[in-house]
């Protein structure tokens, strides 16, 4: 048997198809509120890039990076943010679409690296806490 431990619990509904949490990206005082799909499959974070826009960023002087899909790719631009989802506050590269017509928000790999985290998906519970915190 096997125990781990948890900072934080969250109920979902377990009627929705995904998973949705809110988070909130801040860039020095500046910060802005949005709620994203926990994705598993996605390699990074992505948002909407109006809210690069609300944080001040000139999305195309970010961190450029192609993206794939199952029907096509685009270009999105990276930057180093703040990203609290749950009260926990990590530094993670988010990025913001070229094209506005993307409306996705969603929490990649590069965040899950950095947390602990835990699914009872028939109970709708999700339990999360940084990685580097102690037992």
């Amino acid at each position: 048997m096997y125990q781990v431990s948890y900072e934080r619990s969250y109920y979902y509904p377990t009627t929705e198809d995904d998973i949705t949490l809110q988070a909130e990206l801040r860039l020095a005082q500046e910060g802005v509120e949005a709620e994203a799909k926990l994705d598993t499959g996605a390699a990074f974070c992505l948002f909407k890039r109006s809210y690069a826009e609300e944080l001040g960023l000139v999305v195309e002087q970010g961190y450029r990076q192609r993206f794939g899909t199952l029907t096509d790719s685009f270009t999105a631009y990276g930057y180093m943010l703040v990203l609290k989802t749950l009260e926990i506050e990590l530094e993670v590269m988010v990025f913001f679409p070229a094209d506005i017509f993307i409306p996705r928000n969603l929490l990649g790999r590069n965040w899950l690296r950095k947390v602990r985290l835990g699914l009872v998906d028939y109970e709708g519970l999700l339990y999360l806490s940084k990685y580097q915190q102690e037992e």
